[in-house]
C-alpha cells in the first residue's frame, strides 16, 4: 500500500471548506487533475456513488472511474475510495481558531499486479504531489471564496 498525507490551516471557516470538500459540482474546483465529478446517487451521504473523469498525462487516455463515499462524518471527515482503481482519498477537519485545521491523505491499494508494479515505481511521488496540490487548491479555493449573500464573513 502506498500512502501521502499533508496537513495545513486554512483561513476560512470550517463550514466553508467542508462545503467545499463535500460539494460534487465544486471537486473539479480543487480536486486534482479532475475533469467531472458526477454524483450518481441523489445524495452525497455514506454510499454516495460518484462518476469520475481523471486527466492522466500523454499518451495515456483520461481515466473514468466510480468512486465511493465509504465513511462521511458530516462537518469533521470524509472517506473516498475508488471501486476500479483501489485508491483513496481521506479529508479531516478541524475547527482552528476561526480557520479550518485539514489533513489529507490518499494513496492506494493496488488490485492487481500491474497497479502493485506502477504504485511501486511512481506511486509515493504520485500521491505526494497529489495531497500538496489538493490542500493548495482546496485552501485557495475557501481563502478566496466570498460569503453567501447576506453573511457576514464570520459567518460563512
Amino acid at each position: 500500500m502506498v500512502e501521502s498525507r499533508t496537513e495545513g490551516v486554512i483561513d476560512a471557516p470550517l463550514a466553508r471548506v467542508w462545503s467545499l470538500a463535500t460539494d460534487p459540482d465544486r471537486q473539479t474546483d480543487w480536486w486534482p487533475d479532475q475533469l467531472e465529478f458526477e454524483r450518481l446517487d441523489p445524495e452525497f451521504t455514506e454510499g454516495c456513488r460518484i462518476r469520475s473523469v481523471t486527466k492522466r498525462p500523454w499518451p495515456l487516455s483520461n481515466f473514468e472511474s466510480t468512486l465511493e463515499v465509504a465513511e462521511l462524518d458530516p462537518g469533521r471527515e470524509v472517506f473516498i475510495r475508488c471501486m476500479d482503481s483501489g485508491s483513496f482519498t481521506r479529508i479531516v477537519c478541524t475547527e482552528a481558531q476561526g480557520g479550518t485545521f485539514l489533513e489529507v491523505r490518499a494513496g492506494t491499494e493496488p488490485k492487481n499486479l500491474n497497479a502493485r508494479l506502477m504504485d511501486n515505481a511512481l506511486g509515493k511521488r504520485f500521491f505526494r504531489r497529489w495531497v500538496a496540490h489538493a490542500l493548495d487548491h482546496l485552501r485557495t479555493a475557501a481563502e478566496h471564496e466570498r460569503p453567501a449573500a447576506g453573511a457576514s464573513a464570520g459567518n460563512a
